[in-house]
């Protein structure tokens, strides 16, 4: 409803008599859906969840540094947060030992395969939160402290390796 200025004074309302469409020029056409694959499909945390997975399920066999692996994984999220994105995967670059790019290169795999930012491999990504700006910077790193809390849960169950880098077994449990 709106006031009509005639009869403003004496205080009626009047109602709209009409709706106007809008001008055509402001009508949007949806576009037709793409197709969805069966992988995109899945909710968001679903692909990250599988692709950190792939990752720390790929480092069970023949992988000698397993352990340092598995507890860099542990400390992953904890150096994210107190450090932020940019220091973290510096730290991982700038240590340039087989653990160290293995952790950074399963980081990258996983927000590349989750979230499309791009980033090839370890120095991209370093290099990608490097130049981003601020909202972006936010972006990946909430992207990385979801992928490195899941790497960190695979480590501790496919793995066994423990935030001390020990190996457990179901004998050790018990």
């Amino acid at each position: 409803m709106r006031y009509d200025k005639q009869n403003k004074s004496q205080g009626k309302m009047q109602l709209p008599t009409q709706r106007e469409a809008p001008p055509a020029s402001t009508v949007q056409t949806v576009a037709p859906q793409t197709e969805q694959t069966a992988e995109t499909a899945k909710p968001r945390s679903h692909r990250v969840a599988k692709a950190a997975y792939d990752c720390v399920a790929a480092r069970r066999q023949g992988f000698p540094e397993k352990k340092t692996y598995g507890a860099l994984a542990h400390k992953l999220p904890v150096l994210i947060l107190q450090n932020g994105l940019a220091q973290a995967t510096g730290f991982l670059l700038a240590k340039n030992k087989a653990e160290h790019r293995a952790l950074l290169d399963d980081l990258a795999h996983v927000l590349r395969e989750t979230d499309e930012s791009g980033c090839d491999n370890r120095d991209a990504l370093h290099a990608t939160v490097i130049a981003a700006d601020t909202g972006k910077t936010m972006h990946l790193t909430r992207r990385a402290l979801e992928a490195s809390g899941w790497m960190k849960r695979y480590v501790q169950g496919v793995l066994n390796v423990d935030a001390t880098g020990e190996v457990t077994t179901e004998e050790n449990a018990a």
